[in-house]
């Protein structure tokens, strides 16, 4: 019988100054608005305004969904920076849950130790676990019975400006969407009334 490989879950945490912290990539947002935010102004003003003039010449954009990955001109912190635009939704749940969905599923096609994200300062303080779902639920394929899987989640994932107990909601919600892609993606040799009931009666013991 065929067995199902779920993707391992990265190591999640937070952290401090995420432009001077070593990762692969560095995510960040671009909201449709005159100033930057506080770590695109700080990159911005450490390269003699080099994000400035990107955005002016087209190449950075901050439509909702677009998606930019550079190769990072700082000395010292991450080794690419990948630029989300998000528009001028940056109040509501589900804006939050795809803009990460979307910087994540940019970031899967090779393996990455450490990705940061800092999109909490785009958007609003109850919106945050939605940023952790977003990326916990953003690389989950349907390909689960793949030898070799089409995508490899990063290592770790650190997060910037987001709280321990909404890293840790969010996670859950994240990993709550993927038992259910996992049940729904199972074929029908596998999932069938019986099992399906196993599987949530056993789901419900593991969490208690």
């Amino acid at each position: 019988m065929l067995e199902s490989n779920p993707l391992p879950s990265p190591n999640l945490d937070s952290v401090e100054d995420p432009a001077n912290q070593q990762a692969d990539v560095m995510v960040v947002a671009l909201p449709e608005d005159v100033s930057l935010p506080p770590t695109l102004k700080q990159i911005n003003e450490a390269t003699d305004g080099w994000l400035s003039r990107l955005i002016e010449l087209g190449e950075i954009k901050s439509d909702k969904g677009e998606a930019c990955l550079l190769a990072s001109p700082l000395a010292n912190g991450p080794t690419m920076i990948l630029v989300i635009g998000v528009g001028n939704d940056t109040s509501s749940r589900s804006a939050a849950f795809e803009s990460a969905a979307i910087a994540i599923r940019k970031l899967v096609d090779r393996p990455r130790s450490r990705v940061i994200f800092a999109l909490a300062e785009c958007f609003d303080t109850g919106t945050h676990d939605s940023i952790v779902a977003g990326d916990i639920s953003g690389f989950e394929g349907q390909s689960i019975y793949r030898s070799v899987p089409k995508v490899v989640p990063p290592t770790q994932i650190s997060f910037h400006g987001i709280s321990a107990a909404d890293i840790d909601r969010g996670s859950v919600i994240g990993e709550s969407i993927n038992h259910v892609r996992r049940l729904v993606n199972e074929p029908p040799a596998m999932i069938y009334p019986e099992s399906f009931a196993q599987r949530a009666s056993q789901l419900a013991t593991d969490v208690g």
